[in-house]
């Protein structure tokens, strides 16, 4: 026997020893924390704060039952780290007077942690011990509950300890794709809150809104509706992507593997956005700028977690991602195009394609390759600007007419010329920031003139719309939600 296994097992004795005793003081049910972590937690620098989590998600159940959570102690030893505590109970499914009955109130306890442990992302990567008055530990079984999941193939797990089904390896990268899981899924509602909130951001000139249609005449908000609900769930293959990359599951890969990856999964997402609008385009640049910055963020903030730290992604984290994602992309997609002569009337070519050949607009591909500057710069501070001051539905407008302000926007120019963007579009929306934009009744005159012009003149903005879903998506991935007053302070309109 090895000194390093001989020393796990003196340190599981020797913990087990602790809680006997605690159990045996009377103070409560006695529940230690451990991490269930392929190899050890040492081998994980994020194992700490997993065990945070897991201790604070205790507490949080526990107190939500009106049991109390005390003598917390965190300790370390050969077999990892792990947490010991007492839960006291008031009321008690056993008799206490019985000799062989669990403590009162500790298979309560049980049952309410391994439900935790079933319905937590990272509840598999727990393993929380509860102990009956005698120090016993009480069974899976015994709470009515199934034996725990091989991380790797869904079978019993201890089936797959016995037999050896799977490699350490095997195991630790399925405890890291478990651990990144909350992170895949906040990106997702990050992406899912910029583009709801960006169809309803009102009033938003040229663009589709719950009031009125804006430039359009195939589509409504209804429309987007339907059209988000079919692409948020397909966004999560892009997202997973970041994910995969992230854990090492692409071989050999770089960050352009990564968005050639990424884009190939994109095309799926843009097939079920047009079967859900019959054929209408509602969200095919939102799906680039957003699903691509949805990878990134997903990388950038992957990385940092995995490494042990707790913080959310940065901007300026995203941007640098995104630029290693996509560098070069104007030079293969658009300036290739000029040396090799491409005729402005070739069918295969794009509107952003054909509008570099005539004006040099590198529009998406540019603003994508250069990290979102018009988000970081623009958009973003725009939006943080006016948030707690005048609410999200203001935060929504005032970060729109910024974005159109300066923003390449290949999809107005295309429909329209270059020279409507940069002789009208963009000095309207300059003019508003200059007017006060939401902040005086001069700034939001001049908005509510913008919506009807765009709206009379068919000019549609979506390029800058996209970049407002993207700064919505951003400002949540770097701090969450939204406030209550946020959300409901009402705009002046």
């Amino acid at each position: 026997m090895s000194s390093v296994y001989e020393a796990i097992l003196a340190a599981r004795e020797a913990r087990y020893r602790e809680q006997v005793a605690l159990a045996a003081s009377g103070n409560g049910v006695v529940v230690t924390i451990n991490l269930n972590l392929p190899g050890g937690s040492a081998r994980y620098a994020w194992a700490g704060l997993a065990l945070d989590e897991a201790a604070a998600e205790v507490a949080r159940t526990v107190a939500a039952r009106g049991w109390g959570f005390t003598g917390a102690r965190r300790a370390a030893d050969a077999a990892g780290q792990y947490l010991v505590a007492a839960v006291t109970v008031s009321g008690s499914e056993s008799a206490p007077g019985r000799e062989d009955s669990p403590m009162p109130g500790s298979m309560q306890v049980k049952h309410a942690l391994v439900l935790l442990e079933e319905g937590h992302p990272r509840g598999r990567l727990w393993d929380i011990d509860v102990l009956d008055r005698d120090g016993r530990p009480l069974s899976r079984a015994e709470a009515g509950q199934s034996p725990r999941r091989c991380f790797v193939c869904g079978a019993p797990a201890h089936e797959c300890r016995v037999l050896k089904r799977h490699s350490l390896e095997e195991t630790s990268l399925a405890a890291e794709t478990i651990y990144l899981g909350p992170i895949v899924d906040e990106v997702l509602a990050g992406a899912t809150a910029g583009m709801l909130l960006e169809a309803a951001a009102w009033p938003s000139p040229g663009l589709v809104s719950p009031y009125d249609t804006g430039a359009h005449e195939d589509m409504n908000y209804l429309t987007f509706l339907l059209s988000a609900s079919s692409v948020v769930p397909r966004l999560r293959r892009m997202v997973e992507c970041g994910r995969d990359f992230t854990l090492g599951r692409c071989e050999d890969a770089s960050l352009l593997d990564l968005f050639r990856l990424a884009r190939a999964a994109g095309v799926h997402v843009e097939e079920a956005m047009l079967g859900a609008t019959s054929g209408a385009n509602t969200h095919r640049g939102t799906i680039f700028a957003l699903g691509m910055a949805s990878v990134a963020a997903t990388v950038a903030w992957g990385r940092a977690a995995l490494l042990g730290s707790s913080t959310r992604p940065a901007p300026a984290d995203i941007s640098v991602t995104l630029a290693g994602m996509t560098r070069g992309l104007v030079a293969t997609e658009l300036e290739t195009l000029v040396k090799s002569g491409s005729a402005l009337t070739r069918p295969a070519l794009t509107r952003g394609q054909r509008l570099y050949l005539e004006t040099g607009c590198t529009g998406i591909r540019g603003e994508v390759e250069r990290g979102l500057p018009t988000v970081i710069s623009a958009g973003l501070p725009a939006f943080k600007q006016v948030l707690d001051r005048s609410g999200l539905g203001a935060a929504l407008v005032h970060s729109l007419i910024s974005i159109m302000a300066v923003a390449d926007d290949s999809a107005l120019a295309g429909r329209h010329s270059v020279e409507v963007l940069r002789e009208f579009v963009q000095p309207c929306a300059r003019d508003v920031l200059a007017a006060g934009s939401v902040f005086s009744e001069a700034g939001r005159s001049k908005i509510v003139e913008m919506q009807r012009v765009f709206a009379e003149r068919r000019l549609n903005p979506g390029g800058s719309g996209d970049l407002l879903a993207v700064t919505v998506a951003v400002y949540c991935w770097e701090n969450g939600t939204f406030t209550r007053d946020q959300v409901l302070k009402p705009a002046s309109w």
